[in-house]
């Protein structure tokens, strides 16, 4: 990208949404993950107990 179009204000918004959307994104996923980790641990755990 050119160091000109940075200079545009109306890029650099959209830009700018356009990676606080991407960080939100993000940031959903990560707590999202955390939970399936969460439920495949549980998962693991009740088949172990199975096993027992």
């Amino acid at each position: 990208m050119k160091s000109d179009h940075l200079n545009n204000p109306q890029l650099r918004h959209k830009l700018l949404i356009q990676h606080q959307n991407i960080i939100k994104k993000i940031k959903e996923q990560t707590k999202e993950l955390k939970i399936l980790q969460a439920e495949l641990t549980y998962l693991r755990q009740q088949k172990s107990n199975l096993k027992l």
